[in-house]
């Protein structure tokens, strides 16, 4: 090993190179690339033995024989008490971050919408009710909610009100009228319209089940004669019905109880309602003729990164795709990850939420998640709180959070490997997450 040691003011700077290169690297790597490639760094005014004991140890483990290509793997540690750099290893190397993506979506969300924002449906009758007959319409206003399932409740409802006919129909105003598919890159059945929650099957879909519902309840709707001014046949109405707005029923999910079950359960579809919600709430004034749920406009997400962390996401060639981590085209490093759980680190009410209710967290039966199976060591209780990620078909598995260790102290970490075999890339994360809280 070659250190060097480099002293300005009270700050040191000890950078720890292991020569020559690691077991099991890509040979064809030039020495300048294999000085770059693992750097134990701590730059504190008085470093903690704790600090770099973890660090040389992380170091050891990565020039250890190891079953897998360390040079296809990245890694990033931060001590967020001492703001430490503990540990680099291809830090910023462009990666596909799979499920981790979930992380940007999340914090993103919260940073703009706050964890009590809530997604709202809400069904409405307008006219007038004359004995089991409503003179009018009934108004459905819904939001994009990844947790709203069937109108059974709103149906019934509408039945206790003794309505059983409808004289003008439903009109209806939903957040999302297209169908929620997966970006073009990943695979198509990532997201199976079949499992999509039905006010994200588009607005056909959401017509024909409530009705559907309404009738099975028993309640009949003056079926609408077709107007040659549509623009499709068939076309539900859109104008307002004259008379007051009177409140039939309405459901409410919070945003908070949403990111939790996309987080620790790694739901694909929750993600990629968020991802494109936000831009709808946050964007209404943005009219350049890109839909607002297209994958070819700028999101929300971007924004945050260029806003918040400070980062070019041109310059950096980082590349955010979708809300989920499905697209194998995203490209991000764990040195991202790492100011993305600093940030959030610093918003006591964004950690608290991870900590005590979002990531996945090891030996808790309601929140392993993702992480069944896997920590099950007793060193991990309380001590780990993580998002996964995988993209099996080009051997892509991640996992970035926080850790608690012996010293009491909060780390971030973030581990990506690509084109590596899954079940090994588990292997080394389990030991990385051994380091951080023995």
């Amino acid at each position: 090993m070659r250190k060097i040691q480099i002293t300005l003011g009270i700050a040191t700077t000890v950078i720890a190179l292991n020569l020559p290169f690691f077991m099991g690297s890509c040979s064809s790597c030039s020495s300048e690339e294999e000085k770059a490639d693992t750097i134990v760094v701590d730059t504190l005014p008085h470093p903690t033995k704790h600090n770099i004991d973890m660090g040389n140890r992380l170091d050891s483990l990565m020039h250890s024989p190891l079953r897998i290509d360390t040079a296809k793997i990245s890694i990033s540690v931060y001590d967020l008490n001492t703001n430490a750099t503990i540990y680099q290893h291809k830090s910023q190397t462009l990666r596909a971050p799979a499920s981790c993506m979930k992380l940007v979506t999340a914090i993103t969300a919260l940073e703009y919408m706050g964890s009590d924002y809530m997604y709202n449906t809400k069904l409405y009758m307008q006219g007038k009710q004359v004995g089991d007959t409503l003179d009018g319409s009934l108004l459905l206003v819904a939001d994009d909610d990844p947790m709203f399932f069937d109108f059974i409740s709103l149906a019934d409802s509408t039945k206790r009100k003794g309505i059983k006919a409808v004289t003008g129909g439903v009109i209806y105003q939903l957040a999302r009228t297209d169908t929620l598919k997966a970006h073009p890159a990943a695979s198509p059945w990532d997201i199976l319209h079949s499992k999509l929650p039905v006010l994200l099957k588009g607005e056909k879909c959401v017509k024909q089940e409530f009705e559907y519902m309404l009738t099975c309840k028993g309640i009949k709707l003056k079926r609408e004669e077709k107007n040659q001014s549509n623009a499709e046949e068939g076309k539900v109405k859109r104008d307002s019905s004259k008379g007051e707005k009177t409140l039939i029923a309405e459901t409410s999910h919070p945003l908070n109880e949403i990111l939790a079950e996309m987080l620790i359960h790694s739901s694909n579809i929750k993600a990629e309602a968020i991802f494109y919600h936000f831009n709808k709430v946050l964007n209404k004034t943005q009219n350049d003729g890109i839909s607002i749920y297209s994958h070819k406009k700028k999101h929300k997400a971007e924004e945050f990164v260029e806003n918040k962390l400070g980062i070019n996401i041109q310059k950096s060639k980082l590349k955010i795709d979708d809300g989920s981590g499905l697209s194998p085209e995203s490209r991000l490093t764990t040195d991202f990850f790492i100011k993305l759980l600093k940030y959030a680190y610093k918003k006591q009410d964004i950690f608290d939420f991870f900590i005590n209710s979002a990531l996945a967290t090891p030996q808790n039966a309601e929140r392993q998640g993702s992480l069944r199976t896997r920590l099950y060591e007793p060193i991990f209780k309380e001590a780990i709180f993580a998002k996964t990620g995988t993209i099996v078909t080009i051997g892509a598995s991640s996992l970035s959070g926080y850790a608690k260790g012996s010293d009491g102290h909060w780390y971030a970490f973030s581990i990506i490997g690509e084109d590596t075999p899954i079940g090994e890339s588990h292997v080394i994360q389990e030991s990385i997450c051994r380091e951080l809280v023995r």
